[in-house]
């Protein structure tokens, strides 16, 4: 294997960013907090290519190679693949990101599948991919209810810290150990602290299975190796957690393990649909001030200069996400004509034109994610 390093890895990763292959941002970040626990909203308009379910159809990639038999997976340009890691996992950048890098580790036996429990090989891939890439963590989403969109198994990688870890590590030393749960998070979350040491491949394995014997009772699952109880792995700085999982989504809005460690990933328009849901809300305070302002009262000298200024206020706020919205669909609509080209570089320009105006086409129900 050549040796790789992650100004190497950041090289290949730019030089098929620029060249249209990789579809990177961009996106807007809005920082929340959910009872006291650190999340950050990231809006990219280029996840609406990215599928949220499993099965999703896609008959534009069945001009890419498949990552083998039995796969869902697609390879559009074998660019993408930097290396196999001890000839059980090929090394690639994924095709969709948000951050720069995010890696897609599938198994070379295109055979097994994302409900199944890590095993010996993964813990040996994980360890083996943070020490070529420090700055990376590594994630495992089991099953559709653990936010897995493809049933092909694979590990990712993202450039770390994971958003919430700090807030994490801090709740979770502040608790007793065999706790499931911690005052600040808002979840069950199960973890083994490796910090002081460095794990094996056989020692992450026997923690893991150790955490993932608990998930399953707090589930009410039978441990099953085969078909495990679905549930997120995050591995770095020392740390191993293993949510639990009873649902990979809650009216639309859905988290895989990068979302529970506090970083949501949602394209525009789905973005633009929650911030619909608030705008009732707004719309509320909108109908207050009417009623406000029809008041005899509000236009005296002591009350009008405050009515006012709330009024500004909300006009400036509708403005702004009016301004959001059109920006969206107008990134949203770029991201998905490249794509479609990655994929059908034949394409018209007329062909490509008809399947963007399609937003139910299977264009945009299909990723490698």
């Amino acid at each position: 294997m050549d040796i790789l390093t992650e100004e190497i890895l950041i090289e290949r990763f730019d030089q098929l960013v620029s060249e249209g292959v990789i579809i990177y941002g961009p996106h807007d970040t809005i920082p929340i907090e959910a009872r006291g626990y650190p999340l950050t909203l990231r809006i990219c308009p280029a996840l609406a290519t990215k599928p949220h379910t499993i099965g999703a159809s896609n008959p534009a990639f069945h001009h890419a190679r498949k990552w083998g038999p039995g796969s869902d997976l697609f390879c559009p340009d074998e660019r993408l693949i930097l290396t196999t890691l001890n000839g059980t996992h090929d090394l690639a950048l994924n095709l969709f990101c948000v951050k720069r890098p995010q890696l897609l580790l599938p198994t070379t036996n295109s055979w097994k599948r994302q409900h199944e429990a890590l095993d010996m090989d993964d813990m040996a891939v994980i360890l083996e991919t943070m020490r070529l890439f420090p700055s990376i963590y590594m994630l495992y989403n089991c099953g559709e209810d653990g936010g897995c969109s493809r049933v092909h198994k694979h590990l990712q990688g993202l450039p770390g810290p994971p958003h919430a870890f700090n807030h994490i590590v801090n709740s979770l030393t502040q608790n007793p150990r065999n706790s499931s749960f911690s005052p600040g998070i808002p979840f069950a979350i199960l973890s083994h602290d490796f910090s002081s040491s460095s794990p094996s491949p056989h020692l992450l394995y026997t923690a893991y299975t150790a955490l993932l014997a608990r998930a399953s009772a707090l589930l009410n699952r039978p441990w099953d190796p085969v078909v495990a109880p679905p549930h997120n792995v995050v591995v770095w700085r020392g740390w191993l957690f293993v949510v639990p999982r009873r649902r990979g989504s809650l009216r639309g809005a859905s988290a895989n393990a990068g979302g529970m460690m506090g970083e949501v990933w949602v394209h525009g328009r789905e973005a633009v649909e929650i911030w619909g849901e608030d705008g009732r809300g707004y719309r509320a305070l909108v109908t207050r001030v009417k009623n406000i302002k029809s008041k005899p009262e509000s236009g005296s000298p002591r009350n009008a200069p405050q009515v006012g200024k709330v009024d500004r206020r909300l006009k400036a706020t509708i403005n702004r996400y009016q301004t959001l919205e059109a920006d969206f669909r107008r990134d949203s609509q770029a991201a998905a004509e490249r794509q479609y080209r990655i994929v059908r570089p034949d394409a018209t320009d007329a062909e490509v034109r008809e399947a963007v105006a399609d937003p139910d086409a299977p264009i945009f129900q299909q990723a490698v994610w």
